[in-house]
This record gives C-alpha cells, sequence and structure tokens, in this order.
C-alpha cells in the first residue's frame, strides 16, 4: 500500500493520525433539544388545562402574532361599530420578566395549579440548575 505524506505544518499532527482528532460535547446540543421538547409539552398541557389565558399567543402551539392581532381588530371593530363604545388598548413589553421569577413561588404555583408531580420537580430542577 502507498501511502502519500502531504507536507505537516509543525506543531501540527497528520490528519491520518487518530490522535489529530479531539471528541466534541454533543451533551449541550442534546439538552437544548430536550429543552424545547418539553416548553412544547409544557405549552400544549397549559392550553388544555386553561393556565393560559385563550388570547395568549407567544411561545404556543398553533397560536401566532397573526392570530393575536385578528382578535385584537376583531374587538375593536365589535366596540366601535357594534356597541359604539371608546376603545383604550394598553400593552407591556415583558421580554425578561421571566428572568426573575422566584423559583420556589413558580413550583408552589404549579403545584398549586395540579400540575403532575414530576413537572413540578423538573421544573424546579431547571430553575436551580
Amino acid at each position: 500500500m502507498l501511502v502519500k505524506y502531504a507536507a505537516i505544518k509543525p506543531g501540527k499532527r497528520p490528519k491520518w493520525n487518530p490522535r489529530s482528532y479531539r471528541l466534541i460535547a454533543l451533551l449541550p446540543t442534546l439538552g437544548k433539544g430536550l429543552e424545547r421538547v418539553i416548553a412544547r409539552r409544557l405549552a400544549f398541557e397549559a392550553i388544555e388545562r386553561g393556565t393560559i389565558h385563550h388570547n395568549y399567543v407567544c411561545a404556543t402551539p398553533k397560536r401566532s402574532a397573526t392570530d393575536l392581532i385578528l382578535s385584537l381588530v376583531d374587538e375593536i371593530e365589535d366596540s366601535l361599530l357594534n356597541k359604539k363604545e371608546t376603545v383604550t388598548l394598553a400593552t407591556f413589553d415583558v421580554k425578561r420578566a421571566f428572568d426573575a421569577v422566584h423559583p420556589i413561588r413558580m413550583v408552589k404555583r404549579l403545584i398549586d395549579q395540579k400540575w403532575p408531580t414530576k413537572v413540578c420537580r423538573w421544573v424546579q430542577s431547571f430553575l436551580d440548575g
């Protein structure tokens, strides 16, 4: 068998040598995937249980900002045209609101809402670590 060796830079290992390669850590990648699966399942459960208000659309399955806008327009048109009422709209930016959630209070709320014990323990573990 004829093996050709290319010029190797000083300090570099040849590519044919298994020691030239190092393992990559896939745990963070797998963890992110698991997080997404669990977040979707929790959102679905929250909708099914009625924990999330029917007008809430962020990070929930089969609901989008377009749905929210259409609902808002429908409410405004109904109030202005049919009921002849004045309409007021207040909006809030809560982008970082959940970064300050107290972990014990969050888990207590889940328990009070009768979430499964496994879910409550998982959320507590997630918030602790």
